[in-house]
C-alpha cells in the first residue's frame, strides 16, 4: 500500500507540498514548448477577469470626475502672425470628500485587480494540472491571504529596489517570481515558504528562471504597447507560461486540455 501511494505522489501534481525541492533536469524546461502550450490552452474566455478589471477601472474614473470635479480650459489665439495654445489644467479641491474617495476607491481598485489576477494565475495553475478550463475557475481566488501576503512583500522588494536605483528590485523579481504559483499550485502554502521555494527554484534553474521572467514581463509590455488594450489577451497567456514553467521546473506533470485522454505534457519528451 506504502509503495502505490508513492507512486501515486510521483506521477501526480497535486500530492506535492510546499517543502518539496525535487526539480527536474534543466534540459527537460522548454521556451518554445512552454509558449505552444499556453497559446494551445487559451481561451477566449480567460480574457474576462481583465476586461472586469478594466470596467471597474473606468467606473472609478467616471465616480472621480463626478464626486471630485475638476476643470480644464483649453484655448487657441490668433493675433495676425502667429497662434497661441492655452491650456488650464485645475485639480480637485483637497478636501474631505476628495481624501475619502481616493481612499476607497485605491482600495476597491487594488483589491479588483489582485482578485482577478489570483483567479487568472489559479485557473492557469489549474489547467497545468490537468483540470477542466472553466470560466469559474479564472474569476474564483484561492489561498488569497497568503497571495496577498507574498504580492505585499514583492511589492515591497520591488519598491526598495526601486529606490535602490532599480537594479535590487529587479534581482528581487528574479528571485521571487515564482513565489506566486507556489503559493496557488502547492499545498497548505506559506508567505514564508512561498518565498524560500522560489529562491530555491531560481537558484537550481537560473537560465530557465531568466527566460521565464524575461517571457512573461515582455507578454505583458506588449500587451500595454497594444493600447493597454492588449493587457487583457497577454495577461493570461503570461499566466498559463508562469504555470507551465513552475510546474516544468519543480518536476510536475503538465497536462494539455481539452482532451479527455489526457496525457502529461512532460511524459511526451521521454
Amino acid at each position: 500500500m506504502t509503495n502505490e501511494t508513492d507512486q501515486n505522489t510521483q506521477g501526480s501534481g497535486r500530492q506535492r507540498t510546499i517543502e518539496d525541492t525535487e526539480y527536474v533536469p534543466l534540459e527537460d524546461y522548454s521556451l518554445a514548448r512552454g509558449l505552444r502550450w499556453s497559446w494551445m490552452n487559451y481561451r477566449l474566455m480567460m480574457i474576462i477577469p481583465g476586461i472586469i478589471i478594466m470596467i471597474v477601472s473606468a467606473l472609478i474614473m467616471f465616480l472621480g470626475s463626478i464626486f471630485t470635479p475638476r476643470t480644464i480650459e483649453f484655448s487657441i489665439n490668433h493675433d495676425g502672425s502667429t497662434w497661441s495654445v492655452f491650456f488650464l489644467y485645475t485639480p480637485p479641491p483637497f478636501d474631505l470628500k476628495t481624501i475619502i474617495f481616493f481612499i476607497v476607491s485605491y482600495y476597491i481598485s487594488v483589491n479588483v485587480t489582485l482578485i482577478f489576477q489570483n483567479a487568472t494565475l489559479t485557473g492557469s495553475i489549474a489547467v497545468a494540472d490537468g483540470e477542466p478550463a472553466t470560466l469559474r475557475r479564472f474569476l474564483m481566488p484561492k489561498n488569497f491571504k497568503v497571495m496577498l501576503g507574498v504580492t505585499t512583500w514583492l511589492c515591497i522588494a520591488l519598491i526598495v529596489g526601486g529606490i535602490l536605483f532599480i537594479i535590487p528590485g529587479l534581482i528581487a523579481l528574479y528571485f521571487m517570481q515564482f513565489a506566486l504559483p507556489a503559493s496557488l499550485a502547492d499545498e497548505n502554502p506559506t508567505v514564508k515558504g512561498s518565498i524560500k521555494k522560489s529562491f530555491a527554484l531560481v537558484k537550481a534553474h537560473r537560465w530557465a528562471s531568466f527566460l521565464t521572467i524575461l517571457t512573461v514581463v515582455a507578454l505583458i509590455i506588449l500587451g500595454y504597447l497594444l493600447f493597454y488594450v492588449g493587457i487583457v489577451v497577454t495577461g493570461p497567456l503570461a499566466s498559463l507560461f508562469l504555470a507551465y514553467s513552475y510546474f516544468s521546473l519543480t518536476g510536475r506533470d503538465i497536462y494539455s486540455v481539452p482532451t479527455e485522454d489526457t496525457v502529461p505534457l512532460n511524459n511526451d519528451a521521454n
